[in-house]
């Protein structure tokens, strides 16, 4: 099993209700892999599609994908073998100052 965790605005893409963080735990096919894992929850998740082309298997730039508390920089190595008990955030890009 992996944790996903969605933070918000791409939370509302998995539970339109949502208001914040979304946490659930995703079952891992044998050698499953980051782009692959991506791929089912577009699919299952209509609006992940914005983020995630399910045609070329590329994660739009503007999202931070953090593999076990460890921001992965772009291009995101995608094809990266998941394993059990990792921990998967999404986030979009923000700005602050």
């Amino acid at each position: 099993m992996v944790e996903v965790k969605l933070f918000f605005p791409l939370s509302r893409m998995a539970n339109k209700r949502s208001t914040g963080l979304e946490t659930f735990s995703e079952g891992l096919a044998p050698d499953e892999t980051l782009r692959s894992l991506l791929a089912r929850l577009a699919a299952r998740y209509e609006g992940l599609s914005d983020v995630f082309d399910a045609t070329s298997g590329d994660l739009h730039p503007s999202v931070l994908v953090v593999l076990n508390d460890r921001v992965m920089t772009y291009p995101h190595n995608l094809d990266i073998k998941l394993r059990d008990k990792d921990s998967l955030g999404l986030l979009p890009e923000f700005a602050g100052g």
